[in-house]
């Protein structure tokens, strides 16, 4: 019977299992710890291949309120400090200021208020940053830290100051909005930016993906994140703040937007960025950085979500497809080759200011080569069951590789069975007709074979070998027993599959089978590359003889002496007669089970009643090849 093929199965399981694979590496939180983690190499060739030289030193300058300024001017500065150093930059011709931290309070509160009050309408435009505590009404909601309300009317700009590190203090993105109720309060670097361009406060809008000023579309994810791009070298010329607070009209500044920002000298509030060993910068150079990046352009768009699950749906099919339909020495180094070429188009992408996913496909495709692997590993090993006996898989589990398997000779009883006739079958018939009924009679033999403690050892064409007494601590009496019952039982089972074929109009055939009794070498024999498990011995040879001998004497199932002595109490046996075998020495005794022998047909043409049961089967077999001229298939 021809199997259908079910290569097609397979592959659709296979390509479930890719799919289910993706859809799980794509939500799990590995992936985007990965992910964030693979950035910072994806940024560092960006900033080598595309980013710029140097940042412009005509728009921005730092000013850090360093440890002695902090100390000298009583940091956070008060009302009158921010409106002295408002004064100054007047004086030197300062376009904007952004103060990156709220101001303290004098004694004198309205008098200092006052005095800044003018300065902010007289002087630069000034950007206050907005912070935010935390309520301890034990809800979580967060409660802004703001100046004074008059304060921030005049101020020009009021952007939320945020600072988003990764666990591990790396920063590799900026955060430019922040939910506050049902508004989204742009962030400090997005208010500057836009005022640098000249873009009026009311032209920033935020979408679910976006931010817009005016016409100018800045990516983010769904949280106003977008990547953050340090660039090379920081080029922006700093002051400290206590050198312009002692100058009267302090140089270098004319025409600049000031930065002012706390720098502490034991780096305490720095961050690290995504360049070659983790540099340090403060929150002071990361907003200046940011503000730089979005006024130039310097950004990576990310894609949707959804687009990026489309990319991995389709290379989950892609790779599921590719994968199975390759042999399995070549799916590893097929894998490694799809993973450079992947990882080479996503940075490729990245130079080109877009980024997807990249660590789920990478794990999927690892995931996915290991399933493969591991279920065509346990496909070989149902398949090297087939040829190889349970006895020897076993002992292989219970030693380690490298153990050699000594022969062993223990006393055991084999069964040697062999059709009939077979040499006249094969020339009468197409060898794939023999080979499927060869198929049927050897399942339905080693059916019976094992159910009976049996291991069928060698199948050699038409003739069949089985060992019983093999198991640890199975007495030979019971293994003797158990073959002369399987010989009986095969025997029996021969009678309902001759009537299944010749209602399929197909040849029939008789077995004979020899037991012996005795010591037999159970071994490995063979080469380095190729071995097989044996079993040899001159019991081996007694059984085949026996086998051949049970033709001549007309007897389907033949012992020898050993075996009628262990299975004489449970079996109809009679002696035969004293055989003399080719080879041997000593004449041997042959014996006949007859507990399963078939009473002679007599209502039959041709079969008299003096004929024993072989005969007249193979009489009835003649009558039905000469009646029916069975057809060749």
């Amino acid at each position: 019977m021809i199997k259908k093929p079910i290569g097609k199965k397979i592959n659709i399981v296979y390509l479930a299992c890719a799919l289910v694979l993706i859809l799980i590496f794509a939500f799990l939180p590995i992936s985007t710890v990965i992910d964030n983690y693979m950035i910072k190499y994806k940024l560092l060739l960006y900033n080598a291949v595309r980013g710029s030289k140097s940042y412009p030193d005509d728009k921005i300058a730092l000013v850090e309120i360093d440890d002695i300024s902090a100390k000298e001017y009583s940091f956070p500065f008060s009302y009158s400090i921010h409106s002295k150093f408002l004064k100054k930059c007047k004086k030197a011709g300062v376009k904007g200021v952004v103060f990156l931290s709220t101001p303290g309070k004098d004694n004198n509160n309205s008098k200092s208020e006052k005095a800044l009050i003018k300065q902010l309408e007289a002087g630069p435009s000034v950007f206050w940053g907005l912070y935010f505590i935390k309520n301890f009404d034990g809800n979580g909601n967060l409660k802004m830290a703001l100046p004074s309300a008059k304060l921030l009317n005049r101020a020009r700009g009021r952007g939320v100051v945020m600072q988003n590190a990764a666990g591990d203090k790396i920063l590799r993105s900026k955060k430019l909005g922040m939910k506050w109720g049902e508004k989204v309060l742009p962030s400090i670097e997005l208010e500057v930016a836009a005022y640098l361009k000249g873009i009026p406060r009311e032209s920033i809008n935020f979408t679910k993906r976006n931010v817009y000023m005016k016409k100018k579309r800045i990516p983010t994810d769904g949280k106003y994140n977008y990547f953050f791009i340090p660039g090379k070298k920081s080029e922006f010329r700093s002051f400290k703040f206590n050198e312009i607070m002692g100058q009267e009209i302090p140089p270098g500044l004319s025409g600049k937007t000031l930065l002012v920002g706390r720098v502490y000298d034991d780096q305490r509030g720095y961050v690290a960025v995504p360049l070659p060993m983790k540099p340090k910068y403060s929150s002071l150079q990361t907003t200046a950085k940011t503000v730089n990046s979005i006024v130039r352009g310097n950004y990576i768009m990310n894609f949707p979500r959804w687009v990026d699950l489309m990319i991995m749906i389709y290379m989950a099919i892609f790779i599921g497809w590719l994968i199975t339909s390759l042999k399995t020495k070549k799916i590893i180094s097929f894998s490694i080759f799809i993973i450079v070429i992947y990882m080479l188009a996503n940075i490729a992408i990245f130079m080109l200011g877009y980024n997807y996913s990249l660590s789920a496909v990478l794990l999927m495709i690892v995931s996915f080569v290991g399933v493969v692997l591991i279920y065509r590993s346990l496909q070989l090993n149902s398949l090297i069951r087939k040829f190889v006996p349970s006895q020897l898989i076993s002992t292989l589990s219970n030693n380690d590789l490298g153990t050699d398997f000594e022969t062993k000779v223990r006393p055991m009883t084999v069964l040697f069975a062999d059709i009939k006739g077979y040499t006249t079958l094969a020339e009468r018939y197409n060898p794939a007709v023999i080979l499927d009924m060869l198929d049927e009679y050897t399942k339905m033999i080693n059916k019976i074979v094992d159910k009976n403690g049996g291991l069928m050892f060698n199948y050699q064409g038409d003739g069949l070998l089985a060992i019983f007494g093999l198991g640890e601590g199975e007495s030979l009496e019971k293994g003797a027993n158990n073959a002369v019952k399987s010989a009986g039982l095969i025997q029996n089972a021969l009678k309902s599959l001759r009537r299944q074929w010749r209602m399929e109009y197909r040849e029939l055939f008789i077995v004979g089978t020899g037991i012996s009794t005795g010591d037999v070498a159970i071994g490995l024999m063979g080469t380095d590359t190729y071995s097989q498990y044996v079993a040899i011995g001159d019991t081996v040879n007694m059984a085949a003889r026996l086998q051949a001998l049970g033709k001549d004497l007309r007897s389907p199932i033949l012992i020898d002496d050993e075996t009628f002595k262990l299975c004489k109490n449970r079996s109809r046996v009679r002696f035969i007669k004293d055989i003399h075998l080719k080879g041997k020495f000593k004449c041997c005794k042959a014996y006949e089970v007859i507990g399963n022998r078939i009473k002679t047909p007599t209502t039959h043409p041709g079969i008299n009643v003096d004929d024993d049961m072989e005969t007249a089967v193979l009489k009835k077999i003649e009558f039905y090849r000469e009646q029916r001229r069975l057809p060749e298939v």
